[in-house]
Order: C-alpha cells, then sequence, then structure tokens
C-alpha cells in the first residue's frame, strides 16, 4: 500500500444492518485513506462484492442471540456479561493490530472496545439515549454515555433536527454526551444508486430476513407460512456466508430463494416490488426512507428499540407499515398491500 494513513472500519455483528450502513463511510474513507476492514466471516462475505481488495482482519463478533420468545428483556440481560467480555477481548485485539499496522483513524460502528488512546477514535452510534422502560431508559443512557465518551468523537447516522430525524429522541444528544457529536444525515449504502431499473414483471413480494438467531428462522418460517403458495415471493435469507451450493437460486413454485445477494442485484429486487417485508431495524427504515419502496416492517419481539421505531414512525410516512409480529396475519398483509396500491 501507498503512504497515505490508515483507517480501521469494524462494525457490529449484531445481523447485517451496522455492516450495511457502513457502506458510504467506507467508500468516502477510500478517497483518502488505506482502509481495513474487520468482523467475521459473515461481513466478509457481504463485503467482498464491493471491497474485496480491501483488507480484511477477522474479529469475532458479540454473538447476541434472541430468545424464541416474546420475552427478550431478561434474555438479553443475562448475556451482557458476554457483552463486556466482548469488548475487553476486542480492546486487547485491536492493542496487537495497531502494534502491527499502525491505524491512524478508528472507525466503530456499536463495537465499545475499538478506541486508543492517542488514535483518533470515532463510534457510530445513532442511540444516545436508549427506549425501554423509564429504569431501564436512565440506566442504560448512563452506561452508554460513559462508553461513547471513551471515544474521540460520535458519528450520528441522522439528521440533527429532531422534527426530521429517522430515530427519533433516541438519536438526540444530551448533556451526558462530552465528546463531539456529528450528525452524517441517514446512511445508505443505496444513497448513490442512480437509475437503477427493475427486474421487468414485478415480483408481488419481496422478504428480507436479518438480524439475530433464532428469530431471524423463526421470523423466516411464519412468513412462508402465513403467505399463500400461489402469490409471487422472493426471499433473501440474510446468510451470505453459506456455502456457494446453498447460496444458489432455487425456486419451487412462486417462491425464489437466496442466501444473499449483493447491492446491485438486492436493488434490483427492491425496486421491482410491490411490498417489501422485514424486520424494523434501523438500518432498514434508512436504506427504505433513502428507496422510497413500500414496505410493510415487523419489529423483532422484544427488540425496544425496534418498537420503538415503529412507534415513531407510524402515520408519519406512506411507504413505512408496521405491525406486531404477533399481529402479523395474511390479512394484515394484504391490507397493506391494497393500501399501497392507493397510495
Amino acid at each position: 500500500m501507498n503512504h497515505r494513513p490508515k483507517a480501521l472500519v469494524a462494525p457490529l455483528d449484531w445481523g447485517l444492518g451496522h455492516t450495511s450502513r457502513c457502506v458510504p463511510i467506507i467508500r468516502e474513507l477510500t478517497q483518502t485513506h488505506n482502509v481495513y476492514l474487520a468482523g467475521n466471516n459473515r461481513q466478509k462475505v457481504f463485503y467482498e462484492d464491493e471491497f474485496g481488495h480491501l483488507p480484511f482482519l477477522q474479529l469475532v463478533g458479540y454473538n447476541v442471540r434472541y430468545h424464541s420468545s416474546y420475552f427478550q428483556a431478561w434474555y438479553l440481560f443475562r448475556q451482557s456479561h458476554s457483552v463486556f467480555r466482548a469488548i475487553n477481548r476486542e480492546y486487547r485485539w485491536l492493542r496487537k493490530m495497531q502494534n502491527k499496522i499502525g491505524f491512524d483513524l478508528i472507525v466503530s460502528d456499536n463495537r465499545y472496545g475499538l478506541k486508543l488512546k492517542g488514535v483518533r477514535s470515532v463510534i457510530v452510534c445513532h442511540q444516545l439515549r436508549l427506549p425501554g422502560p423509564a429504569v431501564v431508559r436512565w440506566m442504560g443512557t448512563i452506561v452508554n454515555s460513559w462508553l461513547v465518551n471513551k471515544f474521540s468523537e460520535c458519528w450520528v447516522p441522522d439528521f440533527e433536527d429532531s422534527n426530521r430525524a429517522l430515530a427519533g429522541k433516541l438519536s438526540c444528544s444530551h448533556k451526558l454526551i462530552r465528546v463531539p457529536v456529528k450528525y452524517l444525515g441517514p446512511l445508505s449504502r443505496f444513497s448513490d444508486s442512480r437509475g437503477s431499473g427493475g427486474l421487468g414483471k414485478p415480483t408481488r413480494i419481496l422478504i428480507l430476513i436479518s438480524g439475530p438467531e433464532p428469530q431471524r428462522t423463526i421470523f423466516e418460517i411464519n412468513l412462508l407460512d402465513i403467505l399463500p403458495a400461489n402469490m409471487d415471493k422472493v426471499l433473501v435469507r440474510g446468510i451470505p456466508e453459506k456455502t456457494l451450493d446453498e447460496n444458489q437460486m432455487r425456486s419451487c413454485k412462486n417462491l425464489t430463494v437466496y442466501n444473499h445477494l449483493n447491492d446491485e442485484q438486492l436493488l434490483k429486487q427492491l425496486v421491482s416490488a410491490n411490498l417489501v417485508i422485514g424486520r424494523a431495524g434501523y438500518s432498514t427504515i434508512m436504506d427504505f426512507t433513502v428507496l422510497g419502496v413500500k414496505t410493510l416492517l415487523i419489529p423483532t419481539p422484544g427488540q425496544w428499540e425496534q418498537e420503538y421505531l415503529a412507534k415513531h414512525h407510524a402515520g408519519r410516512n406512506c411507504t413505512l407499515n408496521f405491525v406486531a409480529q404477533k399481529h402479523l396475519s395474511l390479512e394484515a398483509i394484504l391490507e397493506i398491500m391494497n393500501a399501497c396500491k392507493h397510495s
């Protein structure tokens, strides 16, 4: 490599949302820096299409799992000790990499152990205030602020204007944050898409699955059980690390399944769909807002952030529609599809 400054970009492995929203950051940094990427095998495969020429460093993820029931809070709390162990582990990993490579800039998307004294260390985070019950909001915001303040600065992928903020109150700064906060506006890998045509015949339903297990698989099975066999469907399973044979397209009646699609392929599917069904993750909301596609988003049960985002956007944008998973039915899907036809 040449003598340009070296930058590390490392997103959280919690689904693929953090990984995908770092795409525009990576594109920008490659103009001025020698960029290194870090993550697990799923993230490596995700980045290979566009950034396969960039060095990729293996970094163990947090490996957070959701419970199969609707009672997530206690289950996630029980994993908090594992998360803090992962933070300490990635900090030790970074010190070793720093001795070998010598980074001038560290950009960490929600990985709180990736910071070093004397090196510009940036945390990318859209939650400066945490959702949930009052006690959880209070304690969580204090802990989150303490972690954010260990970095040089914080980049927020949202609008600074609270009236326009896609994350609502979650992305609003407050007095506990003592490091400089920079609002980048919504980040989407599709922001630079120009004139991308569809696939000709419109796809009735596009299903995008992502997020931690076992809820990813539960969501996939539920949707395929609900949707009738004679309805045209494309399913993107969000598991790019699968082997080549498993990643081949396979068709069954009116269902086409992919384990993963690159950005260009996925964009064609998105603009051709009559309705897109997926989780209510923040990165998903940013992507769909940029593209203006008609969507039905289902918050992961017990995931307070997604439930908050669903309430925040309800009635604000005619293209973003939300239904609780326990209320998800064919009738609810058809109602949204009919409403989209007349909007």
